[in-house]
């Protein structure tokens, strides 16, 4: 196994480790969610052809959802530029449904 080490402090980086590869998969969490957008370029740039982002969770394309947590809004740019892409890079949304730990006691 090889291991390539990528940042987003240097797209051309995720470019490199992506290239010869068919696809991505994605599983970034929290603050990494924020530079998505990056590795979903990347993954363009370097001719993937399928790329499964870090949707997993709650479905953020109902309008309701989407304005409720900051995630949701970084997801939705995610979705706009997979969707630029999809000539080139097919791509699918795995939602889950809500994780239980982001569920307060109090609210159930």
């Amino acid at each position: 196994m090889r291991v390539v080490a990528a940042s987003p402090a240097d797209p051309a980086s995720y470019e490199r480790a992506f290239r010869g590869h068919d696809a991505v998969v994605s599983l970034v969490g929290g603050a990494g969610l924020l530079d998505e957008s990056v590795i979903v370029q990347a993954a363009a740039n370097a001719g993937v052809r399928y790329f499964v982002p870090s949707g997993f969770g709650y479905d953020f394309h109902d309008p309701k959802v989407g304005s409720l947590l900051w995630i949701f809004k970084s997801k939705l740019q995610v979705d706009g530029l997979l969707r630029e892409y999809a000539g080139g890079m097919a791509h699918t949304w795995v939602v889950v449904g809500l994780f239980l730990e982001w569920v307060s006691l109090g609210a159930l």
